[in-house]
């Protein structure tokens, strides 16, 4: 489902200029927010680099509206899904995310509903997770390192993404996304999880990389959670046997890595 930029532009502007000041009034209607998301449904598919990048726009603002009478957590909820969904649903249009605060309050709601609503929520946590590893420039990076990841919501999530059965493309996100926060997840005085939980996520750890080509990225995000499962007396006794043979390619990553 595509169209052409240059016919649809200035149609799109005033679309999400629409939707903009509606997430954003501090009285909507709701009339006004029940269009605005059926408008949403029929434009977040849209692989368009426009709708992209406005969708990174109006996701900060639905975020950060308050809800009301008329705005519920669950027309929040929803709305937010289909932003992330317009924005970093397509693998070469993805906005960098700027302030990920956002996001990551979006990734532990979704956590949340998966691990203990029993929910399906695969897709809004892959959007997310693509957003900060695939995404993430210096200031987000630098961002994240005031963030705790150790948690017991946001771990649950983790052990939760990286499971057999989830999809390809989630466990690919996550894999990228936990060098992003390693330092602390691994370097902690106390374990975060029961030894038996350590071991499954390993194996799963270990089974996402043997479904995906190994790649100099690859690598390089593989070895820092190896370096960093090393690093720790918790994590060390749980690593997958044969990963030890990803140090093989420590000398073509960089120094500093």
């Amino acid at each position: 489902m595509t169209c052409h930029s240059h016919e649809c532009s200035p149609q799109i502007t005033r679309i999400y200029d629409k939707l903009i000041a509606t997430f954003g009034s501090a009285n909507p209607t709701t009339n006004e927010i029940d269009c605005a998301l059926v408008a949403m449904e029929l434009i977040a598919p849209l692989c368009e680099n426009d709708i992209v990048q406005k969708s990174y726009q109006l996701f900060h603002v639905v975020m950060q509206t308050l809800v009301s009478l008329a705005y519920s957590p669950e027309k929040k909820w929803e709305a937010a899904r289909l932003t992330m969904h317009g924005t970093y649903k397509w693998d070469k249009l993805l906005p960098l995310v700027e302030d990920p605060q956002d996001i990551l309050t979006f990734l532990d709601h979704h956590f949340d509903l998966a691990t203990r609503g029993g929910q399906n929520q695969d897709e809004p946590i892959q959007n997310a997770l693509r957003a900060l590893a695939y995404a993430s420039g210096p200031v987000t990076i630098e961002a994240l390192k005031r963030f705790d990841p150790t948690e017991p919501s946001f771990v649950r999530g983790i052990y939760y993404v990286f499971q057999n059965d989830k999809p390809f493309q989630l466990r690919k996100a996550a894999l990228f996304f936990l060098p992003l926060i390693g330092d602390r997840w691994f370097n902690t005085p106390h374990p975060i999880m029961e030894p038996d939980q350590m071991r499954s996520l390993c194996v799963d750890w270990a089974s996402a990389i043997d479904g995906i080509e190994h790649t100099y990225d690859v690598q390089k995000a593989t070895l820092a959670v190896l370096f960093g499962m090393v690093n720790s007396s918790h994590w060390r006794p749980h690593i997958v046997t044969e990963k030890w043979k990803l140090l093989e390619y420590f000398t073509s990553v960089p120094d500093g890595s």
